[in-house]
């Protein structure tokens, strides 16, 4: 009471608490200390009256206006960069110094409202307090609608980069969209003018930040945008432009990313189906069985990979790939040993058959059964392993590529260029890593490109593969930082290049006939001969849902099937 009454500064008043607790503990022991601590404190809070009124201004307040003024002024520059980025070809760095900038409203909106907020809290127990909560509600209105255009602003600008291709520029809808984002600027700047007024003013004076009806037109304007050239909610064709394609042409009203979440970018993910199943037989217990007793450990586990996957990576394509052949003839001529330790019987003129485990052998049909009812497109080719599968499919995707796999052999598949990363099983699901170029060169110091001559050199001893002796992992990587490719370090130790030791040298010439057929074994291939219908994942209607009903209750799938088909529907509504 003694420090609101006072209108004693926050300190001040903590020092009050302080010394009453102070007199309540030691001032019964001591004689006199509470007379004189009793004193020292009203002094101390008269003093700290005095200067509270005659000098200390709210200086938190000037922060705030500073907070707000420079999120406008980053916000019309971000609406001018977008505008342009509509009418003018923007290369790769372009598009992502876009995103990123606009990215950056965000945390500049927060830090705004921290500001405002200390500036509401500094006017506590403060005289000059009523001057400046006025202009304080005012800037925090002005923040809410600055607040609602960087929402707006950031969807447009993710749906700039995700849809971006070389045509847009000659798009009239997104030359309209462009003059009509050209002004948003000078508005935001417009709206930003009382914020600068009252830093002229100096903190004791007038100028505080007032409504801007400006800032709303924006924000109606920026949310409305999509529908300029639109009709029945697709943008209008352009006439040298007729063929949907990837750009923003192919997907419906993309500005209406302004008004709700923007549309997801393209992804395929492509799934490495053997290793996903086998993964998921050993970390279910084979006690889960269907109601005839059929053991379905590995159908339930490899259903809830896939909706764990859709789920994390947001697909709009999947393939689940097969492998047709475990191993390819063509490769066991080239190299004898590939795979032969998981060999159960050899077929004479046909597929070796795999060591597989009798309980899981049964299950991959009722796998198959599961993914064709609900529409899952599965694909393998005669003669190719799924990586292969994988690896063609990834060479002819024209969007980014996610493959799910925990074979490291697939890494080799990974271009930063491309967007096609590997999602890394090897930890577990709970802890997948994603492999991207840079994640390649920390773990091995090499680059992508460099992984299958690699993987040649260092050999695999789980697919067969010798490797050079007496060359690992590092001395590989040694090499193909110095030379290049194996085709570089096989022609240096060939003509006796003094940058290879004579040891390694003599190494590389005792394996000679193996490098010369591993690498044709190692690389993926990348022109299997593989066809599909349709990688789009599939809509969850009625009949869709009914035969999943239907196998889910014969075989027991329970809620592993529930979620697949809730994850299926959730990404395809989106």
């Amino acid at each position: 009471m003694l420090a609101w009454s006072l209108r004693m500064t926050a300190g001040t008043a903590n020092q009050v608490a302080i010394s009453a607790m102070l007199v309540l503990a030691l001032g019964t022991g001591t004689q006199g200390y509470a007379v004189d601590r009793i004193i020292e404190t009203m002094l101390g809070a008269v003093i700290g009256f005095v200067v509270n009124i005659a000098l200390v201004p709210p200086v938190a307040v000037v922060p705030a206006h500073r907070a707000v003024d420079r999120l406008g002024a980053e916000l019309a520059a971000t609406l001018d960069r977008l505008a342009w980025a509509l009418i003018r070809p923007q290369s790769p760095a372009d598009l992502t110094e876009l995103i990123v900038t606009a990215r950056l409203l965000r945390p500049m909106r927060d830090a705004a409202g921290v500001a405002i907020q200390d500036a509401v809290e500094s006017l506590t127990l403060n005289p000059r307090a009523g001057r400046h909560r006025a202009e304080l509600t005012e800037l925090e209105r002005l923040l809410d609608r600055f607040s609602t255009v960087v929402t707006q602003t950031i969807g447009m600008t993710r749906t700039v980069y995700d849809r971006y291709d070389d045509s847009l520029h000659g798009e009239p809808t997104a030359a309209a969209i462009a003059e009509q984002l050209a002004p948003g600027g000078a508005r935001c700047a417009a709206a930003r003018a009382p914020t600068r007024g009252r830093e002229r003013a100096g903190p004791g004076g007038r100028g505080g930040a007032r409504p801007d009806p400006a800032v709303d037109r924006l924000g109606a304007e920026v949310g409305a945008l999509g529908a300029r050239g639109v009709a029945a909610g697709r943008p209008a064709p352009h006439p040298r432009h007729p063929r949907r394609g990837r750009g923003l042409r192919a997907v419906p009203v993309p500005w209406h990313a302004c008004r709700m979440p923007a549309p997801r970018s393209e992804k395929l993910l492509l799934l490495d189906s053997a290793s996903l199943y086998f993964r998921a037989f050993y970390g279910v217990p084979d006690s889960v069985k269907a109601p005839d007793g059929t053991p379905i450990n590995a159908v339930r586990g490899f259903l809830d990979i896939i909706a764990k996957l859709v789920a994390a990576y947001a697909p709009t394509d999947l393939i689940a790939c097969w492998d047709d052949d475990w191993r390819p003839q063509w490769r066991v001529d080239l190299i004898p040993t590939y795979k032969a330790h998981r060999v159960a019987r050899i077929v004479e003129g046909g597929s070796d058959i795999e060591e597989v485990p009798e309980a899981l052998t049964a299950q991959v049909p009722l796998i198959r059964e599961t993914l064709d009812a609900l529409g899952l497109p599965i694909v393998g080719a005669p003669g190719f392993e799924a990586d292969d599968v994988i690896g063609t499919f990834a060479a002819r995707a024209d969007m980014p590529v996610d493959v799910i796999t925990g074979d490291r052999d697939l890494f080799q598949l990974v271009d930063d260029d491309r967007a096609v990363r590997v999602v890394y099983t090897a930890r577990g699901m709970s802890n997948l890593d994603v492999i991207t170029d840079t994640a390649i060169r920390d773990r091995y110091g090499i680059g992508a490109a460099q992984y299958a001559d690699f993987a040649t050199l260092r050999g695999d001893p789980s697919d067969g593969l010798p490797g050079v002796s007496g060359i690992g992992e590092k001395s590989a990587a040694t090499l193909l930082n110095a030379y290049g490719s194996l085709a570089a370090i096989i022609a240096a130790a060939a003509q006796d290049d003094p940058g290879i030791t004579p040891r390694i040298r003599a190494k590389i010439g005792a394996a000679h006939d193996y490098l010369q057929a591993a690498p044709a074994v190692v690389r993926v291939a990348d022109s299997a001969p593989v066809a599909v219908a349709s990688t789009r994942l599939p809509v969850m209607d009625a009949a869709t849902r009914a035969r999943a009903a239907e196998i889910a209750e014969r075989l027991g799938l329970g809620t592993s099937m529930t979620r697949l088909v809730d994850a299926l529907a959730a990404a395809t509504a989106a």
